[in-house]
């Protein structure tokens, strides 16, 4: 993520939880959290409470899906049925397709992601 980043948009928020680790070393930066989860959105607002102010991808296959919820200590049964992940190229392709530049993904640990790209300055 650039140092000189001012604004972020967090498509598919979650929890919060990598915004609020950009946050912390970018404590400037403007925020806009959105996530389709009435669950994960619930769980953004109390993470972000009393704040002013990353992305969740589908895995590859279906035993990594599994993994993920193993190394994150939930059960496969409390999965939220309105997640509809798509994979990391997809969500790429849709950021340079609204015309953000440098579009790449910085992080990923199985299914959490950090996808970013740089809005070109308006002429």
């Amino acid at each position: 993520m650039p140092r000189n980043v001012s604004r972020i948009l967090d498509l598919g928020t979650g929890d919060g939880r990598l915004l609020a680790l950009l946050r912390r070393d970018r404590p400037r930066t403007a925020a806009v959290r959105l996530d389709f989860s009435e669950l994960m959105l619930g769980a953004a607002r109390r993470r972000f409470a009393g704040d002013a102010g990353i992305e969740h991808v589908a895995s590859p296959t279906h035993h990594l899906h599994l993994a993920f919820y193993a190394a994150i200590g939930e059960l496969i049964e409390h999965e939220d049925p309105s997640d509809r992940l798509l994979d990391v190229e997809s969500q790429l392709a849709w950021l340079r397709e609204a015309g953000f530049d440098d579009v790449d993904c910085y992080w990923k640990w199985r299914e959490m992601a950090l996808l970013a790209g740089v809005r070109p300055a308006a002429t």
